[in-house]
């Protein structure tokens, strides 16, 4: 994994995270000691997250420091599902941390010959 690709990584998850938790931006920011526009940073990985910053966020959010952080593993952050079930995990507002155990759990479930881009929630073009 590129040193780049972490803190997309990272962002990434503190978005699904917040989103998860219904905060805004702003929220998150005032909870954490930071403007709106740094978290919005963050999550674009324009603003590399300082360590003690990840653990406000996670305090902030309610979720585990361990959650926000990528597998790594290549692909582990992936999840082998459909898109339409990713739409359905997503349309629930589940924790991080649930929405993990139930992509794991679906991905276990899904038969080992499926395309590459359905394993990675991705619409295949035709």
């Amino acid at each position: 994994m590129e040193k780049q690709d972490v803190y997309f990584e990272v962002g990434d998850l503190v978005r699904e995270a917040r989103d998860a938790a219904g905060l805004t931006q702003a929220a998150l920011g005032e909870r954490i000691g930071l403007t709106r526009a740094s978290v919005a940073n963050i999550e674009k990985a324009r603003q590399k997250v300082q360590l003690h910053t990840l653990y406000a966020i996670a305090q902030a959010l309610e979720v585990s420091v361990h959650s926000l952080l990528p597998s790594p593993q290549p692909g582990a952050n992936a999840p082998a599902v459909s898109p339409r079930l990713r739409d359905l995990i997503e349309a629930r507002r589940l924790r991080p941390e649930d929405r993990q155990t139930l992509e794991t759990m679906l991905a276990s479930a899904m038969p080992t010959g499926a395309p590459q881009s359905q394993k990675r929630g991705k619409k295949t073009s035709t």
